[in-house]
């Protein structure tokens, strides 16, 4: 992708959940990090409506918008149609998704709308794997076509082990378009001391 540098780049993410500001995990504390490094990470985020959430800015670099959907399957027009009010409003550089299938598939319409580049990243093993496709044979199937779809229409894809790059290889997607990014780890967490306070935070909640 042709991109401007860091420090003018302005990225849409379609996040899976709303843990970024319900606090539960670290998920805030990457994203405020991720954002810190661009000029501008805007997060849509799957939330059901009932929990009542609402947009917020987090951070000088990064803003969350709560979908607040209706029903899971209305969450794909939601992110559209909040992502296509970002892009009406401010310059948006690149989409990234989180997934090959909902939020891909959001992604994919608004690329399709704004001719902005596609992102697409996937953090498991789910093409074509007989496991997953057994575990609900006609959702997982529809799944699997639907992400093959979205996966063609993106720019480039973010995978976390070279096994899921083969596979897209093999289905045909360019080994350029590919990247590999294993999902980093924070390594402090597992050490004996682990983080100051964060025990004590844990046995809190």
């Amino acid at each position: 992708l042709s991109l401007p540098p860091a420090e003018s780049l302005n990225i849409l993410m379609i996040a899976l959940g709303d843990e970024i500001l319900t606090g539960w995990g670290d998920v805030r504390e990457r994203h405020i990090e991720y954002a810190g490094r661009v000029n501008h990470l805007h997060v849509i985020a799957y939330s059901p409506r009932r929990r009542g959430l609402s947009t917020t800015r987090i951070s000088e670099h990064l803003t969350v918008y709560p979908t607040r959907s209706t029903t899971r399957p209305g969450f794909i027009l939601d992110a559209f149609h909040i992502g296509a009010a970002i892009c009406r409003e401010t310059p948006v550089h690149v989409i990234t998704t989180q997934d090959p299938f909902t939020t891909g598939l959001a992604g994919a319409w608004l690329k399709h709308r704004f001719g902005i580049p596609l992102h697409v990243q996937n953090h498991s093993d789910f093409f074509d794997n007989p496991f997953w496709l057994a575990e609900s044979p006609l959702r997982n199937r529809a799944f699997n076509l639907l992400g093959r779809w979205v996966l063609r229409r993106a720019d480039t894809c973010r995978v976390v082990n070279t096994a899921e790059k083969a596979k897209y290889v093999r289905m045909g997607i360019p080994e350029e378009r590919v990247a590999v990014v294993p999902v980093p780890v924070r390594l402090e967490r597992f050490t004996p001391e682990g983080v100051p306070g964060e025990e004590a935070a844990l046995r809190a909640t």
